[in-house]
Parts: C-alpha cells; structure tokens; sequence
C-alpha cells in the first residue's frame, strides 16, 4: 500500500481529522521476524480519543494526535502563568477549568450534538474569553510561550512513547526479559503494587508509562532537571483530567439524547427541563499516575533534587494535582459574582447560552462550524492557524 492510499484509509477512519500527515518509521528486525520491520507514524488533530495503535492494511499506523497535547499546552501556560502572577489557587483553578469546561465540551458535542455540550461550548466562548485574554497577556515576550510548547512536546511524546511500548511487546517474545533488562529493579516494588490493583493490564500499562518517561526524561528542554520532573508529573496530572473528562463526555452525551426531545423549536416558551451531565473519574489512570508519580520522587531522590517546590523554575506543589482535579470536577459550576469582565458563567449567562443552544438543535454543521471555529492551533514549528 503506497502512501497516498493510506493517507485517503486514515482520512475515512478520521473524517473529521485536520493536519494529518504521515512518515514511515524503520523499526528494525528481532529474533525470530523475516524482514526488518516497519511502522507508520501519522500526526493529525481530531476529537477522536482512543487507541493510537492500529494495523491499516499491510501497514502497522501509530497515530499521534495532537488534540490532547494542544490542551496540555493550555493548561500548561495557565500553570506558567498563575506562578508568574503569584495567583491564588482559586485564581489558578479557574483558569484550569475553563481548559476543561471547553475540553469536555467538545467531547459531548463530538459524541452527539446535545445541548450540554452546545451549551457549555457557547459559555466559554462567549462569556469567559477575558479568562485567557487577561491572564496570557506578554507571554510571547515572557518566554512562557516556549516553555508551553515544551510541556506540548511532553505531552506528545508520553502518548507516542506509551504507544510505542505497546508496538514493540507485541513484537517481542522475549519482552519482559529486555524490559528488565532495560529498566533494572529500581521500580519493581511500583509494578507489583500496579499489578496487585490491575493485573497485567494495569501492569503493561505502568510499563509503557515509565518507557515514555525515561524517554522524555532524555530530551533536550529548557528547563533543568528538577524542572524536567516536574513538567512530566504535571503531564500525567493534565492527561489524567483530560482522560477523564473524555469517558464524563461519551456518558453525558449519551444520557442527554432525551434532552433534545424538550426543544420545541416552534415554541416560545422554554423547556422546563434543565440540561444535566456527568462528571467522573478514570480510576485506572489515576492508579498510573500515583505509580509516576512515586517514580519521579525516587529518581529525584537519587539524584540529590526535590521533586516538589512552589519557587521553582516550573513550581510544582504536593496541591497542584487536588487544584486540577477540583477545577476538573467544577467545569459545571456558575459563578455568583463573576469577577470584572468576561471571565465566569452565572445563572444569567446559562440561561442566555441555553436559549442559544436550543436554537441550534439538529443544526449539525453549525455546530460543527462553532466547534472549530472557537479554536486556535498551535502545531509544530512556527505554523498557527485560527
């Protein structure tokens, strides 16, 4: 299959796909295998969240799509921010959860087009813009902008990488005798706890985890090395809200079909039906986060560094992860006062983006237009389009 063939299979796999592009990746050949092995690295931007793994045709694709890590440059740069700012946590947790409010917005809305998740998209685009305006103002001069896409780059590499692992145990027999040979003992007691709580498919993925990390703890960043800890953990702490948010989103929107049958649209008077959604946690990945979390403890430990430090270079506190996690968990809430500007949802304001929403219903590609057109991109090298 050459090509242009598979980009035209991964484009029908992806319809909604944007900037997808495609590179084949020599992999060398193992005990046992015929010929040198190869893959397919693909880069696209899609709401589509699952596995990056899958043979298409005679070809073996890895996909890194770029959605997640655009929002681990978000969030990033809000961290980055509210240090530089000397923001509270509140002041912090707000920032956190418009990222989130909008991430799982469009999570509900890439299910099904229902009204919570319109809804809650119109909020943040229409109500709480200045959050970002305010607070990203002179981050290009800064240079927190770099430092953001390093965390973006991070981010990547840890689903790439994670997924890689996966490639090369499923090609080798000999797996976990090179896999301790590799990584040694040093965290064998993290595995068998990883285990006890999963079984091996907790355990594969705690593997593939501490791949990824050992990788990017390789890379070339500007941030020193205490530093580098840190943005990784911090990594872990914003995939695991985002991993969670995406299965929040699928049952939101399946349970909120029911909603859609309220809107009258030949009716002036409002549904008296208020929309609902669902806010939950992915216990496995939270499991992989403790484990990477007590991982980069110890390798900071034996290296002399401090893996916690709110005066750092890139603060990290033993509270960072309960502030994301409590932003994650309050994207619904409103705001009583919300402070000057466009910058929270009170009870007016829903109301006004329910009615918006109701006007939308069944209207597919205008909300498929809202959806794309709120964002901005921030891909590789110098390219952004908005």
């Amino acid at each position: 299959m050459d090509d242009q063939k598979l980009l035209r299979i991964i484009r029908l796999l992806y319809p909604s796909a944007r900037y997808t592009a495609l590179a084949p990746i020599a992999a060398g050949q193992m005990e046992g295998e015929e010929a040198e092995q190869s893959f397919v690295y693909v880069s696209l931007y899609d709401h589509k969240i699952g596995s990056q793994t899958r043979p298409i045709g005679d070809k073996l694709v890895i996909i890194n799509n770029t959605y997640l890590s655009s929002f681990a440059y978000n969030v990033g740069l809000c961290h980055l921010v509210g240090a530089a700012k000397g923001m509270s946590a509140g002041e912090l947790a707000r920032l956190y959860r418009h990222n989130f409010k909008k991430f799982f917005a469009e999570q509900v809305i890439y299910a099904r087009n229902v009204l919570i998740g319109r809804s809650l998209l119109i909020e943040t685009i229409l109500y709480e813009q200045d959050l970002m305006v305010s607070a990203f103002a002179g981050v290009v001069t800064s240079g927190l902008e770099e430092k953001a896409r390093q965390i973006a780059a991070l981010a990547s590499g840890t689903v790439s990488y994670h997924e890689l692992m996966h490639y090369f145990e499923a090609r080798d027999p000999q797996f976990d005798t090179r896999y301790r040979t590799e990584v040694g003992n040093d965290f064998e007691d993290i595995e068998a706890e990883a285990l006890r709580l999963g079984g091996a498919g907790l355990r594969t993925e705690f593997r593939c985890d501490l791949a990824a990390t050992r990788v990017n703890l390789d890379q070339q960043t500007s941030f020193s090395r205490a530093d580098l800890l840190r943005v990784q953990l911090f990594v872990f702490y914003v995939l695991a809200e985002l991993v969670s948010l995406t299965k929040s989103a699928a049952a939101t929107a399946a349970a909120a079909v029911e909603e859609e049958a309220y809107i009258d649209l030949s009716s002036a008077e409002p549904p008296q039906h208020a929309f609902v959604f669902q806010i939950g946690r992915d216990p496995d990945f939270d499991a992989r986060v403790d484990a990477q979390e007590k991982i980069l403890a110890r390798i900071a430990q034996g290296e002399g560094l401090t893996l916690f430090g709110d005066g750092a270079g890139f603060p990290l506190t033993s509270g960072t992860r309960a502030i994301l996690q409590e932003a994650q968990g309050s994207i619904g809430d409103i705001d009583d006062t919300p402070a000057q500007g466009l910058t929270g949802t009170d009870k007016l304001r829903r109301g006004l983006a329910q009615i918006l929403s109701e006007s939308l219903k069944g209207c597919d590609q205008g909300v498929d237009f809202l959806l794309w057109r709120s964002k901005k991109f921030n891909l590789a090298g110098d390219l952004k389009f908005g």
